[in-house]
Order: structure tokens, then C-alpha cells, then sequence
């Protein structure tokens, strides 16, 4: 349940960073920007954050965990490992790439 509200929280966050610059990007695809590195660099900034912050948590969780375990005698049940990263991905990268088309399809309209 965490993880999906991770996700959902990168996938606003992008959203919102879209709509906050919403006049920049207008006036960068006027300038010529092609719209690939607009929606690369709304990757970085969205990525990057979210990798150091959801990545050193989950890692000092599973280490915490693996030494709750180790305790206990028990092991860890790592199958669950790939939905996290899917979840996580979906909200960062694909919430607000139609959103960034949408704002950049006619910067003339909103460049002024």
C-alpha cells in the first residue's frame, strides 16, 4: 500500500511540476526545443529525487528486515520485489507525459 501511494505521489509531483512551468515550456518549444529533451529532463527531475529518497528507505527497510528475520530464524519472501519498481515507474514516468504534450501542443496559446 505504501508503494502505491509513492507512485501516485510521483505521478502528482510530475504532474504539478508540468503545470508550474507550463509558460517555460511553451516558450522553449517556440524557441525550438524538440519535445524528447523536454520530457527527458522532466524524467531527471522527477527520477533522480525519487530514486535517492524511495531507494535509501527501501534499503534501510530491507535491512532492517533481514535482521528482524535473521533473529527471528526466519527468511524473506522476495517475490514482491518487482511490483514496487513497476508502481514507481508508472507514476513518475508516465503520469505527466501526456499532460507535457498537452501544455506544449500550441505554445503559442500560452506563451504570452
Amino acid at each position: 500500500m505504501g508503494f502505491l501511494v509513492a507512485a501516485a505521489s510521483a505521478g502528482l509531483t510530475a504532474a504539478a511540476n508540468v503545470l508550474d512551468r507550463r509558460r517555460t515550456y511553451g516558450l522553449l518549444r517556440l524557441a525550438g526545443t524538440p519535445l524528447q529533451v523536454l520530457d527527458r529532463a522532466r524524467i531527471r527531475e522527477t527520477v533522480i529525487p525519487l530514486t535517492v529518497l524511495a531507494g535509501g528507505t527501501t534499503a534501510m527497510g530491507a535491512f532492517g528486515a533481514m535482521q528482524l528475520n535473521k533473529a527471528a530464524g526466519t527468511t524473506i519472501n522476495t517475490s514482491g520485489v518487482v511490483q514496487p519498481a513497476l508502481c514507481l515507474a508508472v507514476g513518475a514516468l508516465a503520469g505527466s507525459r501526456p499532460l507535457l504534450r498537452k501544455v506544449t501542443a500550441s505554445p503559442a496559446q500560452t506563451a504570452d
